[in-house]
């Protein structure tokens, strides 16, 4: 009895490492890259007021929907998650038009995918974002604005996923 528990013990020993063995091997890691690739195409829409969190849309290489979660640069799908570093190359912040009280700022530059989780997995993309926000302000009179009442942002980050 003795004799089967470490013969049992041994065996489960030599299984796991035999598995993690297999997990570092060059034909595990292809396996387990993300079963994609081509243009990649991030689109989020954030609106004031509106969602706590952005809308998300990807589409090209993979097709999902899902949200962004701004403070962490993280697009949540439902089988996993994405998480991008800009880059900002150049902002375009013109003052307001105070006859509507309405006003856009542009942004442009490069992003780059840092980490991603589940089925997106081993996912490297990169690429070039723009960023467009169009706002309204309260009219306070004549030539005159107040706060901000309104604002709907659309960022587009194009890619090509490998």
């Amino acid at each position: 009895m003795r004799a089967t528990l470490l013969t049992a013990a041994a065996l489960s020993l030599l299984t796991t490492g035999l598995l993690a063995g297999a997990a570092s091997s060059p034909a595990y890691a292809a396996a387990r890259q993300p079963g994609f690739a081509g243009r990649l195409e991030f689109r989020i829409v954030s609106r004031l007021p509106g969602p706590r969190h952005a809308a998300v849309t990807a589409s090209g290489a993979f097709t999902a929907s899902g949200y962004f979660i701004r403070k962490q640069a993280t697009l949540v799908f439902p089988h996993g998650r994405i998480t991008v570093a800009r880059h900002i190359q150049s902002t375009s912040e013109p003052p307001p038009n105070l006859r509507t009280c309405t006003f856009t700022i542009r942004q442009s530059g490069t992003f780059a995918v840092t980490r991603a989780t589940g089925r997106y997995r081993g996912l490297r993309d990169s690429g070039t974002f723009s960023t467009t926000l169009r706002g309204k302000l309260r009219k306070l009179g004549p030539d005159r604005c107040g706060k901000l009442v309104a604002r709907r942002t659309v960022t587009i980050e194009a890619g090509h996923a490998r």
